[in-house]
């Protein structure tokens, strides 16, 4: 399962900024050097978990700039730039803009993304985890995991292809109900010599099971049970008129 999450505008690079409002600090006409640590450590907080968070002072002038240093959890330290965009000397407030240098992956977004697209397609994970502070840079490789309600775990592959894009594909071998059921179906009607019969497994993606998995499949309107086993299916309890009972192997279930 193969999917890109776009961050970000479809047109042009976009690196990972924000910008704010502050007020004016004092007398001396500076960023308010508190109002400005808030802000980049929420700012940061989507790239990972801030241990550490400081600035230095800047005038309240446009174009003037200053760096914070943005220690993480888990990774190197980080830079952000800070430039004032605007003064508003009425309102006594500065807007300004916060981009890390380098840039660097809005893993919230990402991971935001991914828990709305997965369930959607059928793989039902609840969480999602990708190691943070992870470079916006094309050719970037990481793994995350997904859990699963029944407490299983999905590893995806990750990789940045294009700034502020993931591609996530999962390294788990997954069973895709869709194809089982089609190849049940298809198995059915050459053993019954028929080509109306259906098989029915449910919807969706689970882990592939290291055990058989029994589906129902219906034949001239009466229910069976139809087992898929490591390499072959085979009827549980009663087979359908005409069944040859034979095995055929099982193919083109996993994705």
């Amino acid at each position: 399962m193969r999917r890109t999450a776009l961050i970000g505008p479809a047109l042009g690079r976009i690196v990972f900024c924000a910008l704010a409002v502050a007020a004016v600090s004092g007398c001396k006409s500076q960023l308010d050097p508190a109002d400005l640590k808030k802000f980049v450590t929420e700012f940061a907080s989507n790239v990972g978990d801030v241990k550490s968070v400081s600035c230095g002072k800047v005038e309240a002038k446009v174009g003037a700039t200053t760096t914070c240093k943005v220690g993480f959890a888990e990774g190197p330290e980080r830079t952000a730039d800070v430039v004032i965009t605007e003064v508003l000397k009425s309102e006594k407030k500065i807007r300004y803009e916060v981009k890390f240098n380098p840039d660097l992956l809005n893993l919230k977004k990402v991971t935001d993304y991914y828990l709305d697209f997965f369930p959607k397609e059928g793989l039902p994970i609840t969480s999602l985890t990708c190691p943070p502070n992870q470079l916006n840079q094309v050719g970037i490789k990481f793994e995350c995991v997904g859990k699963l309600k029944d407490g299983g775990e999905i590893k995806f592959v990750s990789e940045v292809s294009k700034a502020g894009e993931v591609e996530m594909n999962t390294s788990s071998k997954l069973l895709d109900y869709g194809k089982l059921a089609g190849a049940m179906t298809e198995w059915t009607n050459s053993d019954v010599g028929r080509t109306d019969a259906s098989a029915d497994c449910g919807k969706g993606f689970v882990p592939m099971p290291d055990h058989p998995v029994a589906c129902n499949v219906t034949v001239d309107g009466k229910v069976f049970k139809l087992q898929a086993n490591t390499d072959n299916f085979q009827w549980i309890g009663e087979s359908p008129p005409n069944s040859k009972a034979g095995a055929a192997s099982v193919q083109n279930v996993a994705k």
